[in-house]
């Protein structure tokens, strides 16, 4: 016996959020964990993809500085509900030309000093 497609779509549709809600619990065991970055030297980003949008995975220092390297003052921030999307790092007062992007909320976060760090908290 098989059901209307209406009923159908109704099962599949209350499954779908269950599948979700379901799967939350099973990711909710990983670990917080956290890494330091100095803002002294420069710093490399790995990026990650979920759904067809891209997120910053992790930061790590890079092992040597160009000789023109200057360290940033200011750090741009762009997230979404699920993560960092996109991260600026400039060493002048100007602020970055972006373009707008719906849900995408920027912060701006001064850097402190040339010996600061950056303590990034990340759940994967």
């Amino acid at each position: 016996m098989c059901l209307p497609p209406e009923v159908r779509a109704n099962i599949a549709q209350n499954l779908l959020s269950e599948y979700a809600a379901a799967r939350n619990v099973q990711l909710s065991h990983l670990s917080d964990s956290t890494t330091l970055v100095k803002v002294s030297t420069p710093i490399e980003m790995s990026y990650v993809t979920f759904e067809g949008v891209t997120y910053v995975d992790n930061l790590t220092n890079k092992t040597e500085a160009p000789n023109d390297w200057v360290p940033p003052k200011v750090l741009y921030i762009a997230s979404d509900h699920r993560g960092i999307r996109k991260l600026i790092f400039c060493s002048s007062d100007e602020s970055p030309k972006v373009n707008f992007v719906p849900d995408l909320w920027w912060q701006t976060l001064p850097l402190p000093g040339q010996n600061g760090t950056l303590r990034c908290h990340h759940d994967v």
